[in-house]
């Protein structure tokens, strides 16, 4: 997750602000007095929420832009946020400068103007996603899944697959194979007070 130093306070405020006027929230992030940090940790829960409830295809598509690009940049890893900066700074200063004489180091140099000016029109018209899903917003909904008592654990998947395209099937299999045991139950329940039980008739999981 990116450290709360790195993120910009008028970026934060704007998505905010963009978030409540979205209308999609059950109550609208209330800013005032809130730290910094909570105001973060209010906009990362206002959009975890929703994923769960609504699911992933349809918040991205109710989402404003600026709310979907900050919630990405916080759940990124510092690192990777830290070295795409400095990246774009790179690129910055070695963007070849043009002038007036044409020699054969002009023609070599404006090959990579081409090709940034070419990253730079597919990165503007890429639609937004939010490719960044963490395990506690994948945990809750397989638990909702399975509380509800009248799927089988391949149909459980299908929907996990269809609403998290983004994640490997193998991580719902693997989460959904460790309820079932005994031993491994809380990597699914964090809580570690209930396992899933499997109808051998049906096949059909619940609590």
């Amino acid at each position: 997750m990116l450290g709360i130093d790195l993120i910009d306070n008028a970026e934060l405020k704007s998505a905010i602000k963009s978030l409540n006027d979205s209308n999609v929230l059950d109550e609208k992030i209330k800013v005032g007095g809130k730290s910094k940090e909570e105001q973060v940790k209010l906009f990362i829960d206002g959009i975890t929420k929703l994923i769960e409830e609504d699911g992933l295809e349809m918040v991205s598509n109710e989402l404003p832009g600026d709310v979907i690009e900050l919630f990405n940049l916080i759940m990124a890893d510092e690192e990777d946020a830290t070295e795409k900066s400095k990246g774009e700074i790179d690129e910055e200063i070695n963007t070849p400068v043009e002038t007036p004489v044409k020699t054969k180091k002009t023609e070599a140099t404006s090959k990579p103007t081409k090709e940034k000016e070419k990253i730079e029109t597919k990165k503007e018209t890429k639609p937004h996603t939010l490719p960044l899903v963490p395990p506690s917003v994948i945990r809750p909904r397989l638990i909702a899944l399975v509380k509800e008592g009248k799927y089988t654990q391949a149909q459980i998947v299908d929907i996990m697959v269809k609403e998290f395209p983004e994640k490997a099937k193998s991580t719902f299999v693997t989460y959904l194979n460790d309820g079932k045991s005994e031993k491994y139950f809380m990597n699914l329940d964090k809580e570690g007070k209930k396992q899933i039980k499997v109808n051998p008739d049906t096949k059909i999981m619940s609590w």
